[in-house]
């Protein structure tokens, strides 16, 4: 007999193409499989490449059973999406929370060969992705913790905002600080 589990992995993984398609496929069976609901177990330090980022979403969202998250070791940047994608969401007491703005990575290279028209682009998709993120997580997390969060964000001078559980639970990013057992089945050879 094999097992199967409910779980969706949500790690580094997450900024490629084998890594948005081992999500999808995943996701993709899951939503119709026995299980009630799917585990999202993420640690993620973030995305580079907001193009998977906001696949990786869109896969999520479209999902027609219950997301939960259960948040172990880190959730930085992109990954504070993810957790906040479940409906019922917990994290392990010591994992560590970073938020932070859409930033411009900086390659000299692009920028010296980019023109003014290329880099304009590129500012004003930065400001839409932030604005849609910023939307995101204040529906996810609801008017009192959306502004808690931003407050002590914009307390800390627009820089990474490091934060642990229990801050995260104030903020309403996490529901209870503990593990949520995943399901298991058995499957016949």
């Amino acid at each position: 007999m094999q097992l199967s589990t409910n779980i969706i992995w949500l790690g580094n993984d997450c900024d490629s193409d084998a890594g948005l398609q081992r999500i999808y496929e995943q996701a993709m069976v899951l939503d119709k499989s026995d299980f009630p609901w799917i585990l999202l177990n993420v640690s993620c330090n973030g995305s580079e490449n907001a193009n998977f980022s906001n696949g990786i979403l869109d896969i999520l969202q479209a999902m027609k059973k219950p997301l939960k998250t259960q948040t172990i070791g880190t959730s930085q940047s992109f990954g504070i999406l993810l957790t906040a994608v479940g409906e019922e969401r917990w994290c392990s007491p010591r994992t560590v929370f970073m938020h932070h703005s859409y930033a411009i990575p900086f390659e000299r290279n692009f920028y010296e060969q980019s023109s003014l028209e290329e880099l304009n682009t590129i500012v004003k998709d930065l400001v839409k992705l932030e604005g849609d993120s910023r939307e995101f997580l204040q529906a996810q997390l609801g008017s009192v913790g959306y502004k808690k969060l931003m407050k002590d964000f914009n307390a800390n001078n627009h820089k990474d905002l490091i934060f642990d559980a229990k801050k995260a639970l104030s903020y309403n990013l996490v529901h209870k600080i503990g593990f949520l057992e995943p399901l298991v089945i058995k499957v016949p050879d």
